[in-house]
């Protein structure tokens, strides 16, 4: 998480105004590629035990604040191959993906410290 995904989300920054110009077929693989896969590794962390990615989604929407559900549910969207989009623009959707990212590996890193220190 702190390596791969650190990386990832630093070279989508870094590339932003390309990436939302991407193809939609692409921005959706990356959308539910990142999403689900920080959302399983979360879950990892909290459950001890490891889940698809469709119920790391749904697990998220029980555990993730309000705020992230739009961008969970988008993500579960193109995993069941539903095309309902939850966002007015592309750049909207890279955006909520990337401030997630981040979001979710701090708390995932603050699991990690307070387990460490209990």
């Amino acid at each position: 998480m702190n390596t791969y995904w650190i990386n990832t989300i630093q070279t989508a920054e870094n590339l932003i105004n390309d990436l939302a110009n991407k193809p939609i077929e692409e921005i959706d693989f990356e959308i539910e590629w990142t999403v689900l896969g920080l959302l399983r590794q979360f879950y990892t962390l909290q459950e001890y035990n490891i889940v698809s990615k469709m119920d790391s989604g749904k697990y998220g929407l029980l555990h993730m604040p309000v705020e992230w559900h739009s961008i969970i549910e988008e993500a579960i969207n193109i995993r069941k191959g539903v095309n309902k989009r939850s966002f007015v623009s592309e750049m909207e959707r890279v955006e909520t993906t990337l401030r997630f990212s981040k979001y979710l590996i701090r708390r995932c890193n603050n699991l990690i410290e307070n387990n460490i220190c209990n």
